[in-house]
């Protein structure tokens, strides 16, 4: 008697097994062959971390690492694109350097992805300020792999401040 089969040790796509008998002795079948199909129902989850960091002075930059994770491991590659986006930090403000791009996973792989967007410092008195990086168009190849979580938020500390003489006399 055997069985041709795998260790399932990864998230993968659905697979078949055949199962054969030989050599029995004193039993009888009524089947010498049989087949069988494990469904998979393996999923994995991608997201984007959230940044909070200073601002920095004028004139430096500071750069805001988001980090794009998977929480298990997919047989295949999978890829995505991602974007910057405003908010109450702007690029017409030059409070960030827009940046768009892709990424990807590689097969097998948890280790996380970085997404580098450089923060411009300055020397205003100015609220916290934050903008976003969007995740999209995700290419699974085919298999249960969603993201939970498509946007981060990237806090940008303002860490000047104002003085002020209310009265000199």
């Amino acid at each position: 008697f055997f069985s041709s089969r795998r260790r399932h040790t990864r998230f993968t796509s659905d697979w078949s097994s055949d199962v054969c008998s030989s050599d029995l002795r004193n039993i009888t079948l009524g089947l010498s062959n049989a087949s069988g199909q494990i469904t998979n129902d393996d999923t994995a989850t991608l997201s984007i971390a959230n940044i909070t960091m200073d601002e920095g002075d004028a004139s430096s930059t500071t750069i805001f690492s988001f980090e794009v994770s998977s929480d298990n491991p997919v047989d295949t590659n999978v890829s995505l694109d991602f974007a910057t986006r405003d908010d109450t930090a702007t690029t017409a403000d030059n409070d960030y350097q827009a940046h768009s791009g892709s990424l990807t996973i590689p097969a097998g792989s948890t280790a996380s992805q970085m997404i580098d967007v450089t923060v411009h410092g300055d020397d205003v008195a100015e609220a916290t300020e934050r903008f976003f990086v969007d995740l999209s168009n995700l290419q699974n190849g085919g298999r249960d792999v969603t993201l939970t979580s498509a946007t981060g938020i990237g806090t940008i500390v303002a860490d000047d401040t104002a003085i002020f003489i209310s009265d000199a006399t």
